[in-house]
């Protein structure tokens, strides 16, 4: 009976030890939000083209958007660029991203 409740309070106290742990865990690496991969607060200025109606983002390959927007309108998504303050939209026959203000055609 000893065996038993030994090897019980001994699991028990493992347990316990292990959710002690774990809580911590992020104690050590602090409580802030990771940063993202790309620092979106000047990211116009190396990857933008400067034009008439602010700046254009050639490609596809662009990752900075602060979020994605449905915009029933124009059935397209409208993505937030949170370092120029304004949506833009992708433009398929000019392979590129412009300001929801400029209509290229």
């Amino acid at each position: 009976m000893r065996k038993i409740l030994f090897s019980l309070a001994s699991g028990a106290l493992g347990l316990a030890l292990t959710g002690a742990a774990q809580a911590h865990e992020p104690e050590r690496h602090g409580h802030h939000t990771p940063r993202p991969a790309v620092d979106v607060r000047f990211y116009y200025r190396d990857h933008g083209v400067r034009f008439d109606a602010g700046y254009s983002y050639p490609g596809r390959d662009h990752h900075h958007w602060a979020r994605r927007v449905w915009d029933p309108r124009f059935a397209r998504y409208q993505y937030w660029d949170a370092s120029l303050c304004r949506y833009y939209y992708w433009c398929p026959q000019h392979q590129c991203y412009y300001p929801t203000s400029y209509r290229p055609f």
